[in-house]
């Protein structure tokens, strides 16, 4: 049986979600992707054809065409043409007709960043951040935010073992991960895009881990820009916050020991 799409919108094209596409870094001299689709269920007419949709800086920077969706491959390269190796772009998929009435999207999703939750700090079983290595050139690692997904941690994809040197909680986690945590709590509290608060959002998620993993039970206050004193009570709000998990995890304890061994690990 096939499996019901997603519900229709004003235009009466079908959404589809990104839990049906998987895109990866691919590895390689070229700026790359490996796009992976999860379409047997798609019920969509023959004569449907697949377009995958590059941006950047909010433009589209490239259009790639998968193929007729009855013959595409599960899992494909795409190099991604001109858009820029140090700022993560963002993908859409969409689903063409080119049959009965050509160039209508019969489905499209949201815009979206890469796909490939790695574990950072949980809430319950729940990641509450995506950890990615991209090509950053010369910097180290960069947080990203997206309206409908979790903030993503990248780290420069030529430092081999960060991503695991983040989850052994010893040097790299103590330097990085508490001001990963602070630019996201900063974010929380400024961010007034609509469903910021729903449940679901992300930030829905981060204020659970902060009651529930930190014991913090403060909310964040909103920043209102023309009261100075709602942005020292983030300020203040957000250190309580960092200062949680840094003790929750002994993450000064941790440093301390592996430089009186006088090593990284």
């Amino acid at each position: 049986m096939k499996r019901q799409l997603g519900r229709l919108n004003a235009t009466r094209r079908r959404r589809l979600y990104q839990r049906d596409v998987l895109i990866e870094q691919n590895e390689g001299p070229d700026f790359a992707v490996a796009v992976t689709l999860r379409s047997a269920d798609w019920a969509f007419p023959p004569g449907s054809r697949v377009v995958l949709e590059v941006f950047q800086h909010s433009r589209m920077v490239h259009r790639v065409e998968l193929g007729p969706l009855k013959s595409i491959q599960p899992r494909k390269v795409v190099k991604l043409g001109d858009a820029e190796r140090t700022t993560p772009p963002r993908f859409r998929l969409k689903v063409i007709d080119d049959a009965r009435r050509p160039g209508l999207i019969l489905g499209a999703t949201r815009r979206f960043l890469f796909r490939d939750p790695v574990s950072g700090p949980k809430s319950g079983t729940r990641s509450i951040l995506w950890i990615k290595p991209f090509d950053l050139g010369d910097r180290v690692w960069q947080v990203k935010f997206d309206q409908e997904d979790m903030p993503v941690l990248y780290y420069n994809s030529t430092l081999v073992g960060f991503r695991e040197r983040l989850a052994d909680g010893k040097l790299v986690s103590a330097l990085v991960l508490p001001e990963v945590i602070r630019r996201v709590l900063e974010r929380m509290g400024r961010d007034t895009a609509a469903g910021a608060g729903e449940q679901g959002d992300w930030r829905a998620t981060w204020r659970r881990w902060i009651k529930d993993e930190l014991q913090v039970r403060e909310e964040a206050p909103a920043v209102d820009d023309f009261d100075g004193g709602s942005e020292r009570a983030l300020a203040r709000w957000t250190e309580d916050v960092v200062s949680a998990f840094c003790r929750r995890h002994d993450l000064l304890k941790r440093a301390r020991r592996v430089l009186e061994r006088g090593g990284w690990r």
